[in-house]
């Protein structure tokens, strides 16, 4: 009963929960970084806003990324989809060639 309780009260807040996990995570992942700033003798106000925005820049760096590889893939589809009904006729035509030209039966 308590453990249904426990789940229940976590499905409703989740909406609130979701965002103080994900900064508690970049908390623990960015704390070295902005340590190494610190160590540089830079004010941690400005470290701790160095370190968000590279990882920032590097997280935006890589959503461009995958953009422009689905674009990519998306602009060759049709090409990739005339090569595969190329191959799956001549495969087929290959194959129903090969299975009609037995005259004894394959054990």
């Amino acid at each position: 009963m308590i453990g249904a309780l426990v789940v229940a009260a976590l499905y409703f807040t989740r909406e609130i929960l979701v965002p103080i996990a994900v900064a508690v995570l970049l908390s623990f992942v960015l704390s070295p970084l902005v340590r190494a700033f610190q160590r540089m003798k830079v004010p941690r106000s400005i470290a701790v806003l160095s370190a968000v925005s590279l990882a920032l820049a590097i997280a935006l760096s890589l959503a461009a990324m995958v953009t422009i590889e689905v674009n990519q893939l998306a602009s060759d589809l049709p090409r990739y989809q005339s090569t595969l009904g190329e191959k799956s006729t001549i495969c087929g035509t290959g194959l129903a060639a090969l299975a009609c030209s037995r005259t004894t039966p394959a054990y």
